[in-house]
């Protein structure tokens, strides 16, 4: 068993309080500590965002986790939360995501999210390149709207 110190305890107390707070450098600071969770889907203070009775974030905290997602300077872990995130609480409405999420090149670790993403959105361009991941990793299948 691994005993945490006082320190470690502080900042996952912090991230969890911040990433219910909607304010761009608080979602910034639980979006950092989440990506350093084994599984940050099911331990993570960010996902209750845009769930089925909790609000979107603002505009302006999605701004920050595009930023967070899109710069290449950042930890692969820390851009993969934003991503994820991001997709849940953007308005669809205001920003164009398949414009966002189509230049994802190949070798970036938001790849095969924004290729789901894009089969989601109904881009047919993707099938090529979906059937090449669907080949390689049988287990997106789920991506593939009934």
């Amino acid at each position: 068993m691994t005993l945490l110190s006082s320190q470690q305890v502080s900042k996952c107390i912090v991230g969890d309080i911040c990433g219910r707070i909607d304010l761009p450098d608080a979602i910034e600071f639980a979006t950092r500590q989440d990506a350093h969770l084994d599984d940050w889907r099911r331990h993570s203070s960010l996902t209750h965002w845009a769930s089925f009775d909790n609000p979107r974030l603002s505009p302006a905290s999605a701004t920050r986790l595009q930023q967070l997602w899109s710069d290449g300077e950042n930890e692969d872990a820390v851009r993969q939360v934003a991503f994820s995130v991001w997709l849940a609480n953007v308005d669809r409405d205001a920003v164009a995501v398949p414009a966002l999420v189509q230049p994802i090149p190949t070798d970036s670790p938001l790849y095969i999210r924004a290729l789901q993403e894009r089969a989601l959105l109904g881009d047919i361009t993707c099938v090529p390149a979906l059937l090449e991941e669907l080949e390689a990793h049988p287990g997106l299948y789920y991506v593939i709207p009934l």
